[in-house]
């Protein structure tokens, strides 16, 4: 797995899959830092996938826009606590573009702050234009909803234009609500 994890840092391959060398399309991915990895993401993907119908993958990206790069020890100590019913697709893939580029007709489940950025000015400068290129790719996003002060907002929340619903499918409250992240757990740990 070292070696996996050399080759994408070097920028020797984009992607690559861990745990395993088969596996079945179609198939619905969670990207994440995972750090730490925890039950919220576990039950996520478990709900995307009764959803959907699809094999769930997770995707631990080297890049990502809004973090510092992170090298191959932590590669290493996230992908160890992640759980091993699981394939993980270890890439270079910073945007949700560049991720739907490498894995066309994918699906990606994905939280509701996530499903915010995806529209946000900040992180594509043609917004119309991504979206163009996700629907050309078939892709997909199944969004879970997240906690925000006393409410819990989810896909409905979202003011997603009239001719893009199609590619968007809310995982519904009754299905997936953990009242849970990442950063939470970070602190509370410091």
């Amino acid at each position: 797995m070292r070696e996996d994890i050399k080759k994408i840092i070097n920028g020797e391959e984009k992607q690559i899959l861990i745990r395993t060398t088969n596996f079945r399309k179609p198939y619905i991915i969670l990207s994440g830092s995972f750090n730490p990895f925890h039950i919220g993401h576990n039950n996520l993907l478990t709900a995307a996938e009764k959803l959907s119908g699809r094999n769930g993958i997770l995707e631990l990206s080297i890049f990502n826009v809004d973090k510092l790069k992170i090298n191959d020890e932590k590669i290493m100590n996230r992908i160890l606590k992640m759980p091993e019913d699981y394939p993980i697709l270890l890439s270079r893939n910073a945007t949700f573009l560049e991720k739907a580029e490498s894995n066309p007709e994918a699906w990606f489940v994905v939280g509701f702050d996530t499903a915010l950025r995806l529209f946000d000015k900040k992180y594509h400068t043609n917004v119309d234009k991504i979206f163009e290129k996700y629907v050309d790719l078939d892709v997909k996003f199944l969004v879970g909803g997240r906690k925000k002060g006393d409410s819990f907002l989810t896909l409905n929340d979202l003011n997603i234009p009239k001719d893009l619903q199609h590619i968007f499918i809310d995982i519904p409250e009754k299905l997936f609500r953990e009242d849970i992240s990442s950063t939470d757990i970070r602190n509370n740990l410091s």
